[in-house]
């Protein structure tokens, strides 16, 4: 079978044509819209639907050298009739007789490509014809045109250090007066008139398309000025300015909407000194002409934003219609031309399970707007109409009727109503602004002025002759003009953040500490400037926080725009060498699809981008990836934006949240375990027949990452594989909701997800949801939760909190960070995008780690398709790397014979066969690293198994290969790079002969350095037949929650079991023969908690060891708890305890005591409380022996305990001054944030 033959040369070293060429076999199922089609399939090659062209296409992408002068086309394309036996559902109409194609270049950060993009299907004599194959031709061509530099002014000149802030309320031209600039605070008497300066765009939104923007400054561009009176350099008090200004209703192309997506006030800085400021070009009006025009084309326009209907997408709408329901809008024509139409357009959408139309009249013109019904995954339809009438009268009436054919539940929007029209150009009623269609002479009467305003953002004045006549001619580069009456003119107002400005000098700072960006509110900036912090010592990250006050004062002058965040990262990025750009930009905080705070409980923290397609589930979209786009073409998020930097959003909205996201990404770059040498699998199982594909192709990738990245421990949870049982609220798998949760809590390092989900958690089954992310407690062992299903972390709707979210929001168990979708994705998308985020996040063939945003950014740029990529995002901090270990641990020895030189016969590990392992931990070319000393962990794991899906369903089985049992996990330190350790082969291994896995997991005394290590080369089965004599079961000690526990104690709802063996021979964790390692809660031996996975060998002591286990959520009352356990000969013991799970569920302080007291300089205070595992406020304040209070602090605490040490006191009182030695009155409160109590205990302390 003839696979890709493209040889993928650097292109830049093409000079001769390259064939293309791919087989086809078989047919697969792919997404179109909301139809699922059988296709297909190509061998070597990925069919996809290109949902911003609305066709098929195969994609094949290649770098190349930055060379203009070469360009590439495809020709020659070769096709082959489909067999005609093939089951395909394709429609034929929609295919030509000559395949699309496309070659375009692009560019991520500094990698150049060129994308070669062709439709794979084509019609011929009502046939349908699969592409084979092509030949790419490159072209060499002359280049003569100088290419475009964006060129940066100085930081002195491209904005104000200070000024004066105001506002405006809409859109023309400005009189701004000495008492107004006074009352601003500006000193007038001493400023040079000529260096006034007005710095802003007002209301206008920034273009989303950093061509379309002269600079990154464009945010913050200066406006150009006329000053009347002002030519003696003075200004007095009938002096004044006059500017354009624009209001918050600016129509906007990338948006098609006249209302400002992001605020409701336009705001602008004014400045004096330095440099003369720019200044409108003033002209007396051209010479009366006999040919002119005396009207010109107007619009208004009537729209509002009360309602997003999909509550996604930035497409915001007005009145809602019910059914048969209506509505009238009036128009006044002011002073319109004679016996000259009305263009009249309609906007509107309705969200309606059949097709529903609005009715437009005026007069006794109508027009009908149809909109189609709603499908799966579409949840409205929009559309426009356009009516022209010549109307009888001014006052034009506007009638909407909505008609859904009855259907109450439909409901119909109107977006805007647009009206042109011809109007004379006479100032008599005062300004207003209008447009030209030809270069014709024009003629204005009643007027002081027209101005010109022309795309390069220079304004021409032409000022009125004696008659009060303006003769001018059209200006081809002029985007509008304004008719200029001074008895209309419009005034400012002082803005409402205050009248004084002064810049946070944003450009400096992003001129020198720009690697890591972190953009937040005000309110967390503290929080923020931890992780910062963190960073800059532990990563070595120059790392800057910038807030969005500061951004949207440096960018645009104080006006809300996403755009502003963009041109802040833009100007770093431009600004800094290769080395130092910004690679990283972290979202500080939640957000929201309202960005102007219209809906209920709205937690917009820091804005994203929203998609203008704002109805479909799948193809509307938010995203990050827009603040990533630094090239010069880039910006509206098309299908050939490349991702230039690595972005992540950690999410909270609250000040606790926050901090408690920042610990969590601290404790993760810290933290250490043989968990970091799991990988695990988690798959839906099959609704459907054609879904066996789902844990199929994850299962695939999962045995890919392993065959890349040997050493990793592969766990497969494929859900099928699992009893399903029928419960009162549907199917559930309660065997998987405990592999995972026990998966979560012994730790691994990422969880792949691939299946059916929601909102509201994974599966229909329900294997995880947002209760499950909540109980989870799992600190320091924190997972990256890859999902590929549907809407799991979508976190732009304050009215539902997903399960992507919960799981992330958990300050001590849950995840890290999240690989997720916020919108529903396709699944032969999900399949393809999978495997290339595996490719990256695993960097195969490599042993340098990209951090996971990066690995992210990497797979963005490889992936096909427009809308689908951008639904993907990284939850989390972007500077934080997945923690696998690096370098090696070996084993070396068996029973103190070097294992390299041994036959097979003495590589057997026997049951019952007491054993000496011994290594060394190595660099990665395998020499000692006598400088290593630490820990090291073992897990041996039993042969291999074979294992086969249940097939619930009835959609078919599925065969896997998984991980044998594990028969030993201990641990022993390492000196100078040597460890060795001890240990006894259970009796209960399966005995036929097969290879046994040895995992390693080495970590330095520090926990700096963290090393992993497998070896396959040792044979496990078989059994001694002269083992040692052992009748006697092991030694078990019991206790919850801490070992001052006594059999009949009191605990709270979550107690965790603390278990300690002993036993000459070791602890039996195989799981065989039924003698695992279990726990029975109150006698119910039908439902045992199996533990052998928890269990762990002390330090260099096979013989004795322990486990830690969670129980979540204990009913209140007596409850007996019995733990068996089975030594390696299969001698059992067991043990049992009582205890009271208490129903008070107040808060309360057992003790408090502070380290050191006596104390000098500082003390540690300790607090014993019954509410583990929940954030708790706390208070506390300290007085001396007179009553007098020297030092209070309140703090957001949390424990996976019963205690806290998070609160420490210097020994100084809250102005910073050193207390006096003596007897101190402390007072601690704690608050319950679930339970809503309260309890206050005191405590004597004594500084020396």
């Amino acid at each position: 079978m003839r696979l890709l033959t493209l040889f993928f040369l650097p292109l830049c070293l093409w000079s001769q044509q390259i064939d293309v060429q791919w087989n086809w076999q078989g047919v697969e199922r792919l997404h179109v819209g909301d139809q699922l089609k059988r296709v297909p399939k190509a061998i070597g090659q990925t069919v996809f639907y290109d949902e911003e062209h609305q066709r098929f296409a195969i994609s094949i992408s290649k770098q190349f050298a930055n060379d203009s002068g070469v360009e590439f086309s495809i020709e020659n394309v070769q096709t082959l009739e489909v067999d005609v036996d093939l089951d395909v559902n394709l429609d034929l109409d929609q295919f030509a007789a000559r395949p699309h194609t496309m070659v375009y270049k692009t560019k991520g950060r500094d990698v150049h490509q060129v994308v070669f993009q062709i439709e794979p299907f084509i019609v011929k004599n009502n046939k349908l014809y699969a592409v084979t194959g092509f030949t790419i031709i490159p072209h060499t061509v002359n280049r003569f045109a100088s290419k475009r530099v964006q060129q940066l002014t100085s930081t002195d000149s491209m904005s104000p250090q200070s000024g004066y802030r105001f506002e405006v309320n809409r859109t023309g031209i400005h009189k701004i007066t000495a008492a107004f600039l006074r009352d601003l605070g500006m000193p007038i008497s001493s400023i040079n008139p000529e260096t006034l300066k007005i710095f802003g765009r007002g209301g206008q939104m920034i273009p989303l398309i950093n061509s379309e923007m002269n600079g990154v400054n464009y945010g913050f561009s200066e406006n150009p000025l006329q000053l009347v009176g002002m030519d003696d350099g003075s200004i007095d008090d009938e002096d004044y300015i006059l500017f354009y200004a624009y209001g918050s209703s600016e129509w906007s192309d990338d948006s098609q909407t006249a209302v400002n997506l992001y605020h409701d006030h336009a705001h602008y800085i004014i400045s004096y000194g330095g440099e003369n400021g720019l200044r409108v070009n003033t002209q007396l009006s051209l010479a009366v002409t006999n040919d002119h025009q005396t009207s010109a084309s107007v619009n208004l326009h009537f729209e509002e934003d009360l309602v997003n209907i999909a509550q996604m997408g930035r497409k915001w709408f007005g009145d809602r219609f019910l059914h048969n329901s209506t509505a009238n809008y009036a128009f006044q024509l002011t002073d319109r031309k004679a016996a000259t139409g009305v263009d009249i357009k309609l906007a509107a959408a309705a969200s309606a399970i059949n097709g529903s139309y609005f009715d437009l009249s005026v007069e006794n013109a109508n027009k009908f707007l149809n909109l189609a019904a709603t499908q799966t995954l579409t949840r409205a339809s929009e559309g426009t109409i356009s009516l022209s009438i010549n109307p009888s009268s001014n006052e034009l009436d506007v009638h909407l009727r909505y008609d859904a054919s009855g259907f109450s539940s439909a409901v119909g929007y109107l977006d805007y109503i647009q009206v042109s029209y011809e109007r004379i150009l006479s100032g008599d009623r005062g300004q207003f602004a209008f447009t030209t269609n030809n270069s014709n002479s024009y003629q204005a009467s009643d007027v002081d002025a027209i101005w010109e305003l022309n795309s390069d953002g220079t304004i021409q004045v032409f000022q009125s002759n004696n008659n009060r006549e303006v003769y001018f001619y059209s200006n081809e580069n002029a985007d509008r003009y304004h008719v200029y009456s001074a008895n209309d003119v419009l005034v400012p107002q002082r803005s409402e953040y205050g009248d004084t400005f002064n810049s946070p000098q944003l450009r400096e700072r992003l001129s020198n500490e720009a690697e890591y960006i972190i953009i937040t509110h005000d309110d967390f900036v503290e929080e923020a400037n931890k992780l910062a912090a963190h960073h800059r010592s532990h990563t070595g990250l120059k790392s800057s926080v910038l807030t969005l006050a500061e951004i949207y004062d440096d960018f645009s002058a104080g006006n809300v725009d996403i755009m502003a965040i963009r041109n802040a990262i833009r100007y770093a990025y431009l600004n800094n060498s290769d080395d130092n750009k910004p690679k990283y930009v972290c979202l500080f905080g939640d957000t929201s699809y309202d960005y102007k705070d219209r809906i209920p409980n709205n937690n917009m923290v820091v804005p994203t981008y929203h998609s203008l397609n704002s109805f479909h589930l799948a193809n509307s979209y938010m995203s990050d990836d827009f603040y990533a786009m630094m090239d010069i073409s880039e910006g509206a998020l098309s299908f050939y934006d490349r991702m230039d930097l690595a972005v992540g959003r950690i999410l909270f909205d609250t000040k606790a949240g926050a901090l408690a996201m920042v610990d969590k990404s601290i404790d993760y770059s810290l933290a250490n375990g043989d968990w970091q040498n799991t990988f695990t699998i988690l798959s839906d199982d099959s609704d459907a027949e054609w879904e066996n594909i789902i844990q199929e192709r994850l299962d695939e990738l999962g045995e890919e990452v392993i065959a890349n990245k040997p050493f990793l421990n592969l766990q497969k949870v494929h859900s099928d594989s699992f009893e399903q049982v029928i419960s009162a609220t549907g199917d559930r798998y309660p065997g998987v909701n405990q592999a995972l949760e026990n998966q979560f809590v012994q730790g691994t390092l990422a969880i792949n997800y691939f299946g059916h989900g929601g909102e509201s958690g994974l599966a229909s089954e329900r294997i995880f949801d947002k209760e499950f992310a909540d109980r989870l407690y799992n600190p320091g062992r924190f997972p990256l939760f890859i999902t590929s299903t549907c809407e799991f972390s979508r976190f732009d709707n304050p009215e539902v909190y997903t399960a992507g979210e919960a799981s992330f929001a958990n300050p001590a168990g849950g995840v890290i960070g999240l690989i997720s979708t916020t919108r529903q994705i396709y699944v032969g998308n999900g399949i393809t995008y999978n495997k290339i985020i595996a490719e990256h996040l695993f960097a195969y063939g490599l042993d340098d780690y990209p951090t996971i945003s990066e690995a992210l950014r990497l797979s963005k740029n490889d992936f096909f398709g427009t809308s689908q990529k951008r639904i993907i995002f990284f939850i989390g901090d972007p500077a934080l790397k997945l923690a696998i270990p690096q370098g090696r641990v070996d084993l070396t020895h068996l029973n103190g014979n070097e294992i390299e030189g041994l036959g097979d016969e003495n590589k057997q590990l026997r049951a019952l066969d007491r054993v000496n392992l011994a290594g060394q931990v190595s660099d990665k070319n395998g020499e000692l690293l006598d400088d290593f000393s630490g820990e090291v962990v073992l897990t041996i794991f039993d042969k291999e198994l074979e294992k086969t899906t249940l097939g619930n369903d009835g959609n078919g089985t599925f065969t896997f290969n998984a991980l044998g049992n594990v028969i030993f996990k201990g641990n022993a330190e390492v000196i100078n790079g040597f460890w060795n350790i001890e240990l006894v082969i259970p009796k209960d291994i399966s005995l036929p002969l097969g290879q046994a896995r040895i995992s390693m997991y080495a970590v330095s005394s520090d926990s700096t350095s963290k090393k992993t290590g497998l070896f396959t080369d040792l044979l496990i089965g078989g059994i001694n037949p002269n083992p040692e004599i052992d009748t006697q079961g092991p030694v078990i000690e019991l206790f919850l929650d801490n070992e001052s526990f006594e059999s009949g104690d009191m605990t709270g709802t979550n107690p965790i079991l603390i278990a300690r063996f002993s036993d000459e021979n070791g602890i039996n964790t195989s799981g065989g023969l039924g003698h695992e390692l279990l726990a029975i809660l109150d006698g119910m031996t039908q439902h045992p908690i199996i533990l052998n996975n928890f269990y762990r060998t002390n330090l260099g002591d096979y013989q004795s060891g322990s486990l830690n286990y969670l129980f979540n959520n204990l009913s209140p009352g007596p409850h007996t708890l019995s733990v068996t356990a089975w030594d390696t000969h299969n001698n059992p013991s067991t043990q049992t305890i009582d205890f009271v799970v208490s129903s008070e569920n107040n808060i309360l302080i057992n003790a408090i005591y502070n380290v050191p007291n006596p104390f000098e300089t500082q003390t540690t205070f300790w607090i014993s409380h019954n509410k583990p595992r929940e954030l708790i406020q706390a208070n506390i304040t300290i007085h001396d022996i007179n009553g007098k209070k020297v030092w209070e602090q309140n703090k957001t605490l949390y424990s996976g305990t019963n205690t806290n040490s998070e609160i420490v006191w210097n020994g100084q009182s809250n102005d910073g001054t050193l207390v006096n030695k003596g007897v101190y009155l402390c007072t601690i409160t704690l608050n319950s944030t679930l339970s809503n109590t309260t309890h206050t205990e005191t405590h004597r302390i004594i500084r020396n």
